[in-house]
């Protein structure tokens, strides 16, 4: 290939390391696209044969960094007179190494040209970064991973165009504080009084992305009222159009360090508030999860931009932050909370006039007992699920015919025939909520009968039914639903059959039966192997005639399902009714 003198374009990649480059690619000196160069310790294949290669631009992956001796070796790459490179991703060997200087000597003899606009760094051992990485005035997107024993963080602030960085795996980082921000010595504590210029100052005053993910041991992260106390400017602009921030696995860390428009908090054990000392109320979306010592979130979280909230499993949160003031979210699309055992109360104030309201979902909760919510406040809530809060009662909730808006209503929090909340729910309501398409209800192990006010739902499409487990046949009652069109029954352990022949007959729009955990109707309708005989079927074959799908879930193991059995399956189903199309489906 080094006879190609002329070639320009070489458009191949390869991932492994290990792949041997071409011998003396350096007379290809016309070569404009090069993908990736692997280091070798071969002659004619080592880090020099980039040196010639001045025309190169686009994007260039150098591997195996480790086996470059020195500064001046690395200088031969002659990266920085390479204007035209636009992408530039550095990357030692993965594995343990011994840390010395020599890693270090070599980053810095890569030094690139100032037109480099994205650059990646990856299982670095040295222990900080070269000083040329704060001259590339026109790097946008910068990435940094699995730096294991880098103890500082390059000064990024001042870079005018930075907008995306990724901090990864940086296990050394404890401390991220002036340096990080490009805070020297000499201005430290100084005000404009004294002499500063009255320009106001910005650090990372391009930054729209913010990853920060895996840094175990980072403890501290000097936040943007800080940073203003450290220079004297109480209006100096700290990330001032961050958008996105994602912070997850840092254990350690109990403060986070700025807000932005859309903050994702994920694995931080130790952070007990969002607090982030620059305010929280222009965040728009706000999502939490696993952090196990969370306890609140501030009021001001609560703000008027705020669109989606989502915050799960955070067992230590007790509270919201609406405490009895009226908490406008005008904005306000999603809300979801999920398995945060802690908590035990959801204040309606934060409902108040919240017209934007599409979802809300609240999940595993077991300890909340105050929550109620009249949907007249949220008219165009599409989808409200309540799952496992065993202490909340279904009449918390009022007004759905107000709700014109609703497709999805599940509340899964238990109906009981003999608790007096099934007659104190909002029935009449749910009865003219037109838009709605499937409802979903919990009982429990020993409720034997429904709530009799579900056979008015005569516009109901879609309807489940789960841990009803005193029930042993379903009411022909079930027939009024002249709607349906599916039917899903969920861990009735006594239920025995399904309505008379006569309600099911009702029920001309019924295409779907689905069954779990029913194992007494399944035993009726199917033999213990799990296939319909002809004489299963004849016994009550006026429940399924009139079904175009009839999804049939059987417990049985597939390994013991013979291909015969298959076929004298669907035969038998032809034979019953041709115009049936029967799907089965097998679960283990």
């Amino acid at each position: 290939m080094s006879d190609l003198i002329s070639l320009r374009h070489l458009n191949y990649y390869h991932g492994d390391a290990e792949f041997k480059m071409p011998m003396q690619m350096g007379r290809l000196t016309c070569l404009q696209t090069l993908k990736f160069f692997n280091v070798s310790q071969e002659r004619g294949r080592g880090i020099e044969e980039l040196g010639t290669l001045k025309y190169l631009k686009g994007s260039l992956r150098i591997r195996n960094l480790g086996l470059v001796k020195d500064k001046e070796a690395a200088k031969q790459a002659k990266l920085f007179e390479k204007p035209d490179l636009s992408r530039l991703v550095f990357q030692w060997e993965s594995g343990d190494r011994e840390s010395d200087n020599r890693e270090e000597d070599v980053l810095e003899g890569l030094q690139p040209h100032p037109n480099l606009e994205k650059m990646g760094i990856r299982s670095f051992m040295g222990n900080k970064f070269p000083q040329w990485l704060i001259n590339l005035s026109k790097l946008v997107e910068l990435w940094i991973q699995d730096c294991e024993r880098c103890s500082e963080l390059p000064s990024l602030g001042q870079l005018p165009s930075l907008k995306i960085l990724y901090l990864i795996r940086l296990d050394n980082i404890r401390f991220i504080g002036d340096e990080f921000y490009g805070i020297i010595a000499n201005e430290k504590g100084r005000s404009r009084a004294s002499g500063s210029s009255t320009r106001r100052r910005k650090f990372f005053p391009a930054l729209e992305e913010l990853w920060v993910i895996v840094m175990g041991n980072l403890v501290e992260w000097k936040g943007a009222d800080q940073v203003r106390s450290t220079v004297g400017e109480a209006e100096a602009d700290v990330f001032p159009l961050l958008r996105y921030f994602r912070i997850e696995s840092c254990p350690q860390l109990t403060a986070l360090p700025c807000s932005c428009k859309i903050l994702r908090v994920r694995s931080c054990r130790n952070l007990t508030s969002i607090k982030t000392g620059y305010g929280t109320a222009s965040v728009e979306e706000l999502s939490i999860r696993f952090c196990d010592n969370l306890r609140e979130l501030p009021e001001d979280v609560f703000g008027s931009s705020l669109q989606r909230l989502a915050i799960s499993f955070c067992p230590r949160l007790i509270s919201l932050g609406v405490n009895g003031q009226k908490c406008p979210l005008p904005c306000l699309e999603e809300l979801s909370i999920d398995h945060c055992e802690g908590l035990t109360s959801i204040s309606d104030k934060m409902f108040q006039s919240c017209r934007s309201l599409r979802s809300l979902e609240v999940m595993c909760c077991p300890n909340l007992v105050s929550f109620s919510l009249n949907l007249q406040e949220t008219p165009s809530l599409e989808k409200f699920v309540l799952d496992d809060c065993p202490k909340l009662i279904p009449h918390s909730f009022k007004g759905f015919a107000f709700a014109t808006s609703l497709r999805e209503l599940s509340i899964n929090s238990p109906f009981s025939s003999d608790d007096s909340s099934v007659d104190d729910f909002d029935w009449s309501g749910l009865r003219s909520a037109s838009t709605l398409r499937e409802l979903q209800l919990r009982g429990l192990p020993h409720t034997d009968s429904l709530p009799h006010q579900l056979q008015y739902l005569t516009t109901l499409p879609s309807l489940s039914l789960a841990n009803f487990g005193g029930i042993e046949v379903l009411p022909d009652w079930i027939g009024n639903l002249v709607s349906l069109e599916t039917l899903w029954l969920w861990d009735c352990e006594k239920l025995q059959s399904l309505p008379s022949e006569a309600a099911m007959r009702r029920l001309t729009k019924l295409t779907r039966v689905r069954v779990y955990g029913c194992p007494l109707l399944r035993q009726r309708y199917t033999p213990p192997w799990g296939i319909y005989l002809e004489e299963e079927i004849s016994s009550d074959p006026v429940r399924f005639s009139y079904l175009k799908f009839t999804h049939i879930y059987m417990c049985i193991n597939f390994l013991y399902l013979h291909l015969i059995a298959i076929y004298l399956l669907f035969s038998l189903l032809y034979s019953f009714s041709p115009s049936l199309f029967c799907k089965v489906i097998l679960c283990n």
